[in-house]
């Protein structure tokens, strides 16, 4: 929605298809079963709407089946739009095996199969991944992939951070540290977490964890006092990142600037501290 409002703001109309949502003018919701006949229908309705370029905004298992197979119908369809239209294609998800985690083989590797005959079919390709936008100009695309800057998902709200603070008993003098998102990637680095809150805990300095996004504490074992604020308005995260120190970022796949959360945490004027890995951006040594 976000996209299609931009592109309303610069004098473009804008057909919205989705298959989920409430439908209006310019809002087309389609049966998501997403098997060769419902992309017939799609494709029909794409012709009754006089386009002129068609934009697919695409994870790899949000067209799959639930035990996560790939869906070549996409493939057809695709192919069938760049035919007709100048098409783009907005990569969400970044695709990767693991060395140490066979299953992620063959997965990975279907996964990669199918994003090449995508991007063979597209005319442009946009990501917000450095390493992704890096692989597909090896897969001689470099003149049609371009890299996305990515911005925050939450708008700075100045408050008033000591009251803020002083609302739910953090003195001045105690640090805050934020995680916020990450999902896994934080998970298989849980480890990392603990121990920082083990010196802190051990050298008496007075830190509170603030788990944002729904972080579960059961991942950890921390000894410092946990603020777990559960769902919160954009208003109230906004506030909650003034009124932090720190936003820590130990994820497996490393600091990577398609993480909108850490988009956030930099817009508040949090300093970062996370881990070089695979994903991380070459641009963050530069900083």
């Amino acid at each position: 929605m976000i996209f299609s409002s931009t592109l309303k703001s610069l004098g473009r109309q804008v057909e919205l298809f989705a298959g989920k949502g409430d439908s209006d003018e310019n809002i087309h919701i389609i049966d998501d079963d997403w098997n060769e006949l419902s992309f017939l229908k799609l494709l029909i309705q794409l012709e009754k709407a006089r386009l002129d370029h068609v934009v697919l905004q695409f994870t790899p298992n949000m067209f799959a089946s639930s035990e996560g197979k790939q869906n070549y119908h996409l493939v057809d369809f695709w192919r069938k739009c760049s035919r007709n239209w100048k098409t783009s294609l907005i990569l969400h998800e970044t695709y990767f095996r693991l060395w140490w985690y066979p299953p992620s083989w063959r997965k990975g590797g279907e996964q990669k199969r199918l994003l090449k005959m995508l991007i063979d079919s597209s005319h442009h390709i946009f990501s917000a991944s450095q390493p992704l936008v890096e692989q597909i100009k090896g897969w001689s695309n470099k003149s049609k992939v371009y890299q996305l800057p990515i911005g925050s998902n939450f708008t700075l709200v100045p408050i008033d951070i000591k009251k803020w603070r002083d609302k739910y008993q953090i003195a001045t003098t105690d640090i805050v540290l934020v995680l916020f998102g990450g999902g896994n990637s934080l998970k298989w680095l849980r480890g990392h977490v603990n121990a920082v809150d083990n010196l802190l805990y051990k050298n008496h300095i007075q830190t509170h964890w603030l788990l944002l996004g729904g972080i579960p504490i059961e991942w950890f074992r921390l000894k410092s006092p946990v603020i777990l604020p559960g769902r919160l308005s954009e208003t109230k995260i906004s506030a909650w990142l003034q009124a932090s120190d720190i936003f820590l970022v130990p994820h497996f796949f490393g600091l990577c600037a398609k993480r909108g959360t850490l988009m956030s945490a930099m817009l508040h004027g949090l300093p970062v501290v996370g881990t070089i890995e695979i994903m991380t951006d070459n641009f963050w040594s530069e900083v």
